[in-house]
């Protein structure tokens, strides 16, 4: 079967099953780390108290999820855990209530029906996109400490978060190239921030 001649059911499909696939490794990956970062030593602390031969209390778990969240990474770690999980939730609702539910069809719903449930599914989704760029410009903040680097990237995180902001307050108004459009501006400007700063990283290194 060619890819173009597909139904639109049958690419709803593939894309929520790609879509589990790829928030299963995420929500894998997520968990692994936060669990890591929650339960770390301290080396330089245990060495010293097995010096003094004293144990060393550990800090409960609140106290240890509060004193995460001061930290600019992991608060974003967790909102982007948020909002991706909202959005791929909507996702699986949006999914049966156009194949299962929707009395005009899949077709006439995936196509023509903008309600609440779109607009929300693109607005966690655009944040989770902008929190993740965020994320990437704060570590090449913290390993370049200079301010005429980051402006490039700063630049595209602000224009990426403009244009899914105009693709949201227009996805009932816009025509169906103007919201294309749209799109592929927001990919570019994706592209350019992660581009920029990988080429960025790899010259700090």
């Amino acid at each position: 079967m060619h890819l173009h001649n597909v139904s639109l059911p049958f690419a709803e499909l593939l894309g929520l099953t790609l879509g589990a696939l790829a928030y299963g490794v995420y929500l894998v990956l997520f968990v692994i780390s936060m669990y890591l970062f929650l339960h770390q030593r301290d080396p330089g602390r245990d060495a010293a108290a097995f010096t003094r031969g004293i144990g060393v209390p550990r800090p409960s778990l609140s106290r240890r999820v509060g004193g995460a969240a001061r930290i600019p990474i992991i608060l974003a770690s967790f909102l982007l855990f948020s909002t991706t999980t909202t959005a791929y939730s909507i996702l699986v609702y949006r999914s049966f209530q156009g194949l299962l539910f929707f009395q005009g069809g899949p077709d006439a719903y995936f196509l023509g029906v903008i309600d609440a449930s779109a607009t929300a599914q693109t607005t966690f989704f655009a944040l989770s996109v902008v929190i993740g760029d965020f994320m990437i410009l704060y570590r090449l903040w913290a390993v370049w400490r200079t301010l005429y680097i980051i402006i490039p990237p700063a630049l595209s995180v602000i224009g990426l978060f403009v244009s899914f902001i105009m693709y949201s307050g227009g996805a009932g108004k816009f025509t169906v190239s103007t919201l294309n459009t749209l799109i592929t501006i927001g990919t570019i400007f994706i592209l350019v921030t992660n581009i920029y700063c990988t080429g960025e990283f790899w010259v700090a290194t």
